[in-house]
């Protein structure tokens, strides 16, 4: 194949992966890799698999140089770095590491959440669920309308998550003043004015969506919780019950 086409980059890579087949040391192996890199600089495969062999040989520096460039070069390869540190490299490198050096897009940190979104928590956890809200944060304020009001929902559980009742609430008050019609937001209200024992906005919202959906069973029964919970404000309301009666399905 490189007879045929000397600047066909795969099949030096190729090359520098089969070359102890016939003997050669390692440097025959890095000569290949260079070779590759020399014909095709841009080529996201070129620049992954080098990134691999620089941080097999312990050259982290340069790994990342040629793994930033295969993360930009497109889609897949922004899938195959992320799946590289969140699982091969993840007890090495630190998803703070991660966030620094290849500042991923709302897409990739889509994928960051969801590879952690049913792992405990931790400290790790934690510095992805702060970046990624502050990220959806601005480009939320970036819009308007349904869009805004749609990532302003996105950033929302994961303060909730965090235990960040003031930045929940913000998001919440911005997705209804974005788009004061979206009845995933006032389900989210609901839940957030119960839990801060706000009783009576969580029954105005819920007021709002009986009005919509008047036969939801599961709505009523929420509308059930809040008055009680509003004739009882003494006592302290548990969150886990309100969580047990709203799909939330919606919001996340």
């Amino acid at each position: 194949a490189v007879n045929l086409c000397p600047l066909y980059g795969e099949a030096y890579l190729y090359l520098s992966e089969l070359c102890f087949l016939e003997g050669t040391s390692a440097t025959a192996k890095s000569q290949f890799l260079a070779q590759a890199l020399a014909v095709r600089p841009y080529d996201g495969e070129v620049q992954f698999e080098a990134g691999k062999e620089c941080f097999l040989e312990g050259q982290s520096d340069e790994a990342i140089e040629h793994w930033r460039l295969a993360y930009r070069s497109g889609e897949e390869y922004k899938t195959r770095l992320i799946d590289l540190f969140t699982n091969e490299l993840a007890a090495q490198v630190p998803i703070s590491f991660f966030l620094e050096q290849f500042q991923p897009d709302l897409d990739g940190l889509r994928q960051l959440l969801a590879h952690y979104r049913n792992s405990p928590p931790s400290n790790q956890r934690s510095s992805l669920w702060q970046y990624s809200a502050a990220q959806i944060v601005a480009a939320a304020t970036a819009q308007q309308g349904a869009s805004a009001s749609t990532l302003w929902l996105e950033a929302e559980p994961l303060y909730h998550d965090l235990g960040d009742g003031a930045h929940r609430l913000m998001c919440i008050t911005q997705a209804l003043i974005a788009n004061p019609g979206n009845y995933s937001a006032h389900q989210a209200a609901v839940n957030c004015y119960y839990e801060q024992s706000d009783f009576d906005r969580a029954d105005e919202h819920v007021k709002w969506c009986l009005t919509r959906s008047p036969n939801d069973s599961n709505l009523k029964r929420i509308h059930d919780a809040v008055v009680k919970a509003r004739l009882n404000d003494s006592a302290k309301p548990q969150a886990a019950p309100m969580q047990a009666t709203l799909d939330v399905s919606t919001r996340r």
